[in-house]
C-alpha cells in the first residue's frame, strides 16, 4: 500500500515535524534503503529487528525498512525501565536493534510486528502478528472507519 501510494505521489507530504517536512517518495527511498541495510546485516524473513526511538519519522521510515526487509519489527519505548527492554529484547531476540540511544548493555506466514502481552500470568510475552493480519486490519479500517480519521500513512 505504501508502496504503491509512494509511486502516485511521491511530493505529497507524509510527515510533519518541527524542523520540516518528509515527502512520501523520501520515506519510501530511505526505507528501501534501510531494508537493503537490514539484509546487507543478514536480517532475513521472519527475523525480527527491534527499533526503540521517540523520533516519530525515524520510527515510520524504521517500521517500513524492517517491513521492506522481510522482518518484523518489535516496537521498543526508550522510556521503558531497563528491566523490561532487557526482557523484550530476550523473548524477541532481534537480529538487529535500530535505535538513536547510547548502546545497551545488555516457510509460515511472514510476521509484520511482535507486540508484547502481559497475558494471563502478568509476565510479558511476544505477540506474533502476520502481514495477513495486518493486511486484513488495515483494509478493514479502511472500509470502516472515515478517512479523515485515519493516518494518511496508509493512502
Amino acid at each position: 500500500r505504501f508502496e504503491k501510494h509512494a509511486e502516485q505521489t511521491p511530493e505529497k507530504t507524509v510527515i510533519e515535524y518541527e524542523t520540516g517536512v518528509l515527502r512520501y517518495g523520501e520515506v519510501n527511498r530511505k526505507a528501501n534503503a534501510l531494508a537493503w541495510e537490514l539484509i546487507s546485516l543478514g536480517v532475513q524473513p521472519n527475523d525480527r529487528v527491534a527499533i526503540m526511538t521517540t523520533l516519530e519519522a525515524e520510527t515510520i521510515i524504521g517500521i517500513l525498512g524492517v517491513l521492506k526487509s522481510g522482518a518484523a519489527y518489535v516496537p521498543i519505548d526508550p522510556a521503558t525501565p531497563k528491566e523490561r527492554i532487557e526482557h523484550i529484547l530476550n523473548d524477541a531476540a532481534p537480529k538487529v536493534i535500530l535505535t538513536r540511544e547510547k548502546t545497551m548493555e545488555t516457510e509460515v506466514p511472514f510476521i509484520s510486528m511482535n507486540l508484547e502481552d502481559l497475558g494471563t500470568t502478568g509476565k510479558p510475552k511476544g505477540v506474533a502478528v502476520t502481514r495477513g493480519n495486518l493486511d486484513h486490519y488495515l483494509s478493514y479500517a479502511d472500509q470502516e472507519y472515515q478517512k479523515e480519521a485515519l493516518v494518511d500513512l496508509f493512502y
